[in-house]
């Protein structure tokens, strides 16, 4: 029985340059383009499906270039688009991988939040915003898929006798790097981080809806009418509750000082957690 989701696609990795007019490229530099490469598609395949990927190489030889050719073989989302191999004539939403990517030039991205666009962020770039979907988001962060970029695109065409790199085949637009342009597809230095949180300290109105005599995780509370979990750091009030001289708090409303700490995960995008430093007094 055939696969409904099974799609096929044959891709052409080409050097040119006066150390290919043979058909020949050095066998480590070959390897290591080769790898980067299969890094590349198989890591952004285990972060948008869960189907296996199959590809298969051989060699491809055009006047004055060296080659190679992969069968690619998806049974999930086509992944390809979002790298930036898209079918001629068409387009994902927002920026793909490779021009986020080479926007960085190596660095790490600086901020990243909702653009109001369902599904869709902004990534701030010296001061510059790009919307990306929720599926680049993923691959861009991943440090592994930066790597591999640059064995593709950087190593081979920091050898002087490479000019450039070029992605083609039968149903993808052509995409032709140069060495002039390399440099910018560059991975970081270190790893990609995420950013050190946020937090902000604010007196507010809370309704407890869920509580623990003898634990301080997990507590659950009402705030401007959504639910949260928050940890009790307040130990004076804990001791209150553990010893039960403020037994009544289920679905009242207290004033706190609560704590909210907001930051960017690679993967999850923006997180809060929340801690109540002080529960002050009962709302009025």
């Amino acid at each position: 029985m055939n696969n409904p989701n099974r799609t096929s696609n044959q891709i052409t990795v080409k050097y040119d340059g006066d150390d290919h007019v043979d058909h020949e490229m050095d066998i480590f530099e070959l390897a290591q383009a080769l790898q980067g490469f299969g890094e590349m598609v198989q890591s952004a395949n285990d972060l948008m499906n869960d189907t296996p990927i199959e590809m298969k190489v051989d060699a491809k030889f055009k006047e004055g270039s060296f080659g190679f050719l992969i069968d690619i073989i998806q049974y999930g989302t086509d992944i390809l688009p979002y790298i930036g191999y898209g079918a001629i004539g068409t387009a994902i939403s927002g920026a793909t991988l490779l021009e986020v990517v080479q926007k960085l030039q190596g660095s790490k991205i600086e901020f990243i939040e909702p653009s109001g666009n369902d599904g869709h962020f902004n990534v701030s770039v010296r001061g510059e915003k790009i919307e990306i979907n929720d599926t680049v988001r993923k691959l861009v962060y991943s440090k592994e898929i930066r790597r591999a970029i640059k064995k593709v695109i950087v190593d081979p065409l920091s050898n002087a006798g490479t000019s450039s790199v070029e992605v083609s085949g039968t149903q993808i637009e052509t995409v032709k790097i140069t060495k002039e342009e390399s440099n910018s597809f560059r991975s970081p230095k270190n790893d990609l981080q995420i950013s050190t949180p946020d937090l902000e300290v604010t007196e507010s109105n809370v309704r407890f809806i869920t509580a623990h005599s003898f634990k301080a995780t997990g507590w659950g509370v009402e705030l401007l009418d959504q639910p949260i979990t928050v940890t009790i750091a307040d130990e004076l009030f804990m001791e209150k509750i553990s010893n039960m001289e403020e037994p009544y708090v289920l679905n009242k409303n207290f004033i706190v000082k609560l704590e909210t700490k907001t930051k960017q995960d690679p993967i999850k995008g923006v997180l809060k957690s929340y801690r109540i430093l002080k529960v002050l007094h009962p709302a009025t």
